[in-house]
This record gives C-alpha cells, sequence and structure tokens, in this order.
C-alpha cells in the first residue's frame, strides 16, 4: 500500500511538471498507462492537468487534452479546490485558443446541449465581465450567444447587470479610431484602456442584441428588471454609455419604472448624474411625459426628489459649500424648468396602508388591529410629509445654507485683509521713484532707459488690478449668497 501511495505521488509530479512544460509526449503517455489521470487532481490545491496547463499557457497540451475529455466524456469544468474551472484560468492568462477550445469542444460533448449548461453560470458570468479587454468575452458569445440571459447562482444577476455598474468600463464607440488602432499596435498597446472599452461597447451591443431579438416582451422587461434594474442600477452610478446602447437598442426601455414609480431620468436627478440627466434632451416631447411622472401612492414627484439633499459624494466633486448651495440650487431650478406648475405645488403624503379603506382616518403608531400594534420605529423620512418641493429644499439644505454663509463671511474677511495689504504696498511702490524728489529730467531719464524699472511698472500696474478685483471679491461673495 505504501509502494503505491509513492508511485501515485510521483505520477502525480510527473504528470504536473508535463503539464506545466506542454509536454504533451510525456503526459499522453501516463493516460495511457492509466486513464484515470485525466481527470485525476495531482496538486495540493487539487488542480487537475487542465488546470495546470491552462493557468501556464501550454495552448498546444490544452487542445490535446480537451480532445482526450471529450473522447472520454469527461466534464472540462471540473472545480479545483478554490472553486475554479479551467476555463477560469484561461481568462485569467487571457489566451483566447484555450478559452475557444474549452467552450466548443464542451459544446460537442455527447449528450450535451444549451439547458445542460445550467453548471455553467457561476464561472461565465463574470468572465464575461472580468476579462472583456482580452477579447475572450467577445469569443465565448460568438460560440453561444445564450450566455446573455444567463445568470450567477449567488445573487441572479446576469451580464448586463454587472456591465451596468461599470460605468469607466464601457467606450462611447465600437471601433478604435484609425490613429489610435496605428499607434496601439505600433507602441504595444498605448490606448490599452480605450482598447478595453471599445471591446466592452462590443459586449455589451451583443449582449443587448441577443434578449431584444430572442425574448418575448414580458420576459424582456422580467429580464431588464430582475433581480434589480440594471437600466436604474447604470443612472444610479452614471453608466451614460451604457444606457445609450441599450435604449438604441430598445427605445421603450425609458419607460421602464421601478416600484416608486422612477425612471432613469429620475434617479439621474436623485443621483445628481448630469451625463444621464442630459439624455432626456434628446428624446423630445416625449420627455414631458417622462418628468411629469410622479408616484401616485405618496404624490412624490420629481422635483421632491432634486430637493432632498445629494449624497456628500456628489457635493464634495465642488469645493467650498456656498458653491455647492448653488450647484443644488441650479440642479432644483433646472427641473423645476420642466414639470408643470401643478408638480411645485404638490405636498408628499405617506403611503396608505393596504387595509386602510380611503377617507378613513391616518393611523396612528400605535394602533392596535387585530390583537397586533401597529406601531413602527420613525424613519428619517418623517420630517418630508405636507412638504411642497420648495419647502422640501429648504428644509433639507439648510445646514449647507447656514454653512455657507459662514465660508462667505471668511472668504470675503480674508479677501478684504489680501488687498488691504496689496493697496498698502502697491501704493507705496508707485510713488516711491527713485530720484522721484530729484531733478524731473533724471526720473524721465530713469523711466525711458531703464529696462528692469520697467518691469516694475508692468507689475505694479497688475498688482493695481488685482487690488481691484479682490475689492469686488466680498461684494460678488455677497451677491452669491442673497441667490
Amino acid at each position: 500500500m505504501e509502494n503505491k501511495g509513492n508511485n501515485n505521488i510521483k505520477k502525480a509530479i510527473e504528470l504536473y511538471q508535463a503539464a506545466l512544460k506542454g509536454d504533451w509526449e510525456a503526459a499522453k503517455g501516463i493516460f495511457k498507462e492509466d486513464s484515470s489521470w485525466i481527470t485525476k487532481k495531482i496538486t495540493i490545491k487539487k488542480n487537475t492537468a487542465l488546470h495546470v496547463a491552462a493557468a501556464a499557457k501550454r495552448i498546444g497540451f490544452v487542445e490535446e487534452l480537451v480532445k482526450l475529455y471529450c473522447s472520454n466524456n469527461h466534464d472540462l469544468f471540473i472545480k479545483n479546490g478554490e472553486g475554479h474551472t479551467a476555463l477560469f484560468y484561461a481568462a485569467i492568462s487571457g489566451v483566447v485558443r484555450i478559452a475557444e477550445a474549452i467552450v466548443k469542444n464542451d459544446d460537442q460533448r455527447p449528450g450535451n446541449s444549451d439547458v445542460n449548461y445550467a453548471h455553467l453560470i457561476e464561472y461565465y458570468v463574470p468572465l464575461l465581465t472580468a476579462v472583456i479587454y482580452k477579447h475572450i468575452a467577445l469569443d465565448i458569445l460568438k460560440v453561444k450567444s445564450g450566455l446573455a440571459k444567463w445568470r450567477e447562482k449567488e445573487n441572479g444577476d446576469t451580464a448586463l447587470h454587472l456591465l451596468a455598474r461599470k460605468p469607466y468600463a464601457i467606450g462611447s464607440s465600437n471601433q478604435l479610431s484609425c490613429l489610435k488602432k496605428y499607434i496601439n499596435s505600433r507602441f504595444n498597446r498605448v490606448y490599452k484602456t480605450a482598447l478595453m472599452q471599445t471591446l466592452a461597447h462590443q459586449v455589451v451591443e451583443c449582449l443587448c442584441k441577443f434578449v431584444v431579438e430572442n425574448l418575448p416582451e414580458p420576459e424582456l422587461r422580467k429580464f431588464i428588471t430582475t433581480p434589480s434594474s440594471l437600466l436604474h442600477d447604470a443612472a444610479r452610478v452614471g453608466n451614460v454609455e451604457f444606457l445609450i446602447i441599450l435604449i438604441r437598442s430598445y427605445p421603450d426601455f425609458i419607460w421602464i419604472a421601478d416600484k416608486d414609480s422612477k425612471t432613469i431620468f429620475h434617479v439621474a436627478v436623485e443621483y445628481r448624474q448630469e451625463n444621464v440627466f442630459s439624455l432626456i434632451h434628446e428624446i423630445g416631447g416625449v420627455k414631458d411625459f417622462i418628468v411629469n411622472g410622479f408616484n401616485q401612492k405618496n404624490d412624490c414627484n420629481i422635483l421632491h426628489l432634486v430637493g432632498m439633499l445629494a449624497s456628500p459624494y456628489r457635493l464634495s466633486k465642488v469645493s467650498g459649500t456656498a458653491l455647492q448651495m448653488q450647484y443644488e440650487f441650479r440642479w432644483f431650478k433646472e427641473v423645476e424648468e420642466m414639470v408643470t406648475p401643478s408638480h411645485c405645488k404638490m405636498k408628499i403624503k405617506r403611503d396608505q396602508p393596504k387595509d386602510q379603506k380611503p377617507g378613513d382616518q391616518p393611523r396612528r403608531k400605535d394602533d392596535v388591529i387585530d390583537g397586533r400594534t401597529t406601531r413602527e420605529p420613525v424613519r428619517k423620512d418623517d420630517d418630508i410629509y405636507g412638504l411642497t418641493p420648495r419647502e422640501l429644499f429648504s428644509k433639507k439644505h439648510e445646514d449647507l445654507r447656514e454653512k455657507g454663509e459662514e465660508w462667505i463671511r471668511k472668504t470675503a474677511n480674508s479677501c478684504m485683509l489680501v488687498a488691504t495689504l496689496i493697496t498698502t504696498m502697491v501704493f507705496a511702490a508707485s510713488f516711491t521713484v527713485r530720484g522721484g524728489n530729484g531733478d524731473y529730467e533724471d526720473v524721465i531719464s530713469i523711466l525711458q532707459t531703464n529696462v528692469a524699472f520697467k518691469v516694475f511698472i508692468v507689475f505694479d500696474v497688475a498688482a493695481l488690478h488685482a487690488w481691484r478685483w479682490l475689492s469686488a471679491r466680498p461684494s460678488l461673495l455677497r451677491m452669491i449668497k442673497q441667490r
């Protein structure tokens, strides 16, 4: 028994070295002697020879071994100790031929069909989003376009859902410009980021094309909104290129709303995504219907959403609390000009419970129904009810306004101090000219012949203009404060 164990260890080492070096003849001899070594796990991490060869980028070895797998009807997606398959390592290595060999040959195994691919979902979906810059995702999609509708096992996300949350991964075009292609080929992919974004664009187009052309309308809507609305996810993070591709492939997507009657434009306003909201100007008169949509349960409209204070992350994009307040006010005015006057007067009301009939008195938090107390914890948004959009804006921005006023006062005082110092120095310098109390002709001579003095005069005039600007700064800041 001990000799048998030692022989197995020796064989495992030999097979490991053969797979690592790509020595197919050595591995072939081991497989002929005992075919169980084809799928046997040979490392501490329980990797098979296919795992090792795929990670080592041994293309010829993998192609021959994959044929052996198929002829013996073995599963090409055996997991190692970490739960990874050989395809995972092929994707990480970036070798397209290895990934193609695994996908194509597994598709040709006896008795294999699309319905038998459910166990591959947890591998394909991350691959489609994580390694698009290595062309693997596109090659896999060309072989099995049905992957577009497959979901991750843990949370049900599809590849489109994952890509929707990557705002900087997708480029604005599906082709590199001629100049970038030339530079890319000559200088070892200088435009690697641009190439990645272009490939991501192609992947999204490929995925969208499949789901739009192959899913019936009810199933398509369910696909888009489950487990979360990928449109709203993209709008939330400002993934405008993703949204453009989707809306071009199926224009009716702009009408999809969540349970709170929010479209992508409502979400863009709520999260202050300027690029996404600017798309509303590209849809013509339809925008009037979309922006005036509101939650009929509580009368919360798009103007109420912009009345809420933006997240600290969005506000941090603007320096200075006064300018942040101005940024918020500009958002409010922009949306206010689009909605109907009635929306400006709408007041948020509480959602009516399902078991409460119209006309009933609002239920108190300590009401008891059927022996059960309806007591609920006080929510943070309890102070928004009964407010119009402008009232809500004033309430939620009160702290920011006060901080802005304080910032203006400090800045104005600092400007006045600097202006006073500059004034003192500039005027003293202007009237203290060398030989200024002497003969008039000596002064004229200095002005005409001394280059350094001419430079001094130029900078002195510039300082006077700076003083004038700083003097006007406090009044400018006060004007911003009043607005």
